[in-house]
């Protein structure tokens, strides 16, 4: 959390020219935040126009009330119109229930990779990637 979350990495992660980031409100109450990152490629899917969905975190208790699955169809509306094909993200297999989200919507399965940061515990490091072409 001090790391991702901190002064310096939000201010890089606003300063990337080809990256949108959003705080989510819900009933005028900030409950997470979300990145899309233009132009990033999933590395040996397709030569198509990709977007990353870079970061969907969202608070627990907004659950259940269909802001993951507006964000992710406003995302596909936005990327439609700019003449993207792909949307991917990593998602953590230790949360099985979102991996389960983004399979219910359309994703499917790529490759996986592994989180670098030496104070995650192993066990959380692999990261599915999943895309959906739209």
């Amino acid at each position: 959390m001090n790391s991702q979350y901190s002064k310096e990495n939000i201010l890089k992660e606003l300063s990337v020219d080809n990256a949108d980031y959003y705080f989510i409100l819900f009933k005028d109450e900030v409950v997470g935040n979300f990145r899309i990152v233009w132009d990033e490629k999933l590395a040996n899917l397709s030569e198509e126009k990709q977007v990353k969905l870079h970061r969907i975190y969202l608070h627990p208790k907004t659950q259940g009330n269909g802001i993951g699955k507006e964000l992710l169809s406003w995302l596909e509306e936005k990327a439609k119109e700019k003449g993207y094909k792909i949307i991917w993200l990593d998602a953590m297999n230790e949360q099985p229930q979102a991996f389960q989200f983004y399979e219910k919507l359309g994703y499917q399965y790529h490759s996986h990779t592994f989180l670098p940061f030496e104070l995650l515990h192993d066990k959380v490091r692999k990261m599915s990637q999943v895309y959906k072409k739209i």
